[in-house]
């Protein structure tokens, strides 16, 4: 699978931001979007096989070819969303910590952006809002590990400033983690 994505795929024309890209249309969000979760699996699947370099180069490559410009990071789309979280989680697994803990801040300032406009539309629970907390409950862990304390603290931030807590996400975010809410 390694050899399809980066050798046989040709991924031309995505990472150039002067063509407009409909991320809104369904098939795009279908199809497109999922290519970062290919991604995402291979480079973890490299990782546990121990293949660190291969991995470097296919998250090197999905951000590559997959600019923020073209395709936002955090847009409320689950598998897009969650994908993002296993890119840093890959990252921070093959030492690539600093890459790791800056795309953690851009997606926790994105997370917070997300449900600020999902608030103002309603307070009532969807399913972006559901996929923002899921995504924000996986980059808190990767965050935890990472020890980036700032953001961990954003993320407590957003947690309290939405009121997650009525929604007994303090249980959610701290299931299976040695770490405590504002422990780090």
């Amino acid at each position: 699978f390694y050899k399809f994505l980066m050798e046989t795929c040709m991924w031309r024309s995505m990472d150039d931001t002067d063509i407009y890209i409909d991320h809104f249309y369904t098939t795009t969000l279908q199809r497109v979007l999922n290519i970062r979760g290919m991604f995402s699996a291979l480079a973890n699947q490299l990782i546990d096989e121990g293949d660190i370099v291969k991995a470097k180069h296919v998250l090197d490559k999905v951000m590559e070819i997959m600019p923020e410009e073209n395709f936002p990071y955090c847009m409320g789309n689950y598998s897009n969303d969650i994908a993002m979280t296993h890119i840093v989680d890959g990252y921070y697994k093959i030492g690539e910590t600093d890459k790791a803990a800056a795309l953690a801040a851009k997606l926790s300032g994105l997370l917070d952006t997300n449900l600020m406009y999902f608030y103002a539309i309603s307070e009532k629970m969807n399913l972006e809002t559901f996929a923002s907390l899921y995504v924000m409950q996986s980059l808190y862990h990767t965050a935890v590990e990472l020890g980036n304390k700032d953001v961990v603290q954003q993320l407590e931030r957003i947690i309290k400033t939405f009121g997650f807590y009525e929604l007994d996400m303090k249980l959610l975010f701290t299931t299976n983690n040695p770490h405590k809410l504002g422990e780090l």
